[in-house]
């Protein structure tokens, strides 16, 4: 079944499709997340090997998504302890199955004159 995450006017509609229409199945206030439309069937499986840094955008009962640079990644709810808070930026990586969630690097920035 695909989904997609619509985020405009300060709410995010959960979409699926059903026979070629997309139905709305949830509306819900978007917090954090930046407006756009997600396509949540899109989300690629995360590498155990690779960090991921991006905004957790969708939580649930079987996945969390979060999009990075380069499009979104999807974890397996049952690898974190504690999900991440939708829209603020984290580093996941999964090691043995999982999830370990920490705050971004944040690079300084130098001003030359």
């Amino acid at each position: 079944m695909k989904q997609r995450l619509l985020v405009m006017n300060g709410r995010s509609i959960l979409e699926n499709d059903e026979a070629g229409e997309w139905k709305t199945q949830k509306v819900a206030p978007a917090g954090m997340l930046k407006p756009g439309i997600y396509n949540l069937y899109s989300a690629t499986p995360a590498n155990e090997k690779k960090p991921y840094t991006g905004p957790v955008i969708h939580v649930s009962k079987e996945i969390v998504v979060q999009a990075v640079q380069g499009g979104l990644v999807q974890f397996p709810r049952s690898a974190f302890d504690k999900v991440p808070e939708l829209g603020v930026p984290k580093t996941i990586q999964l090691a043995d199955k999982r999830a370990a969630v920490a705050e971004p690097e944040v690079q300084a920035r130098s001003i030359r004159r």
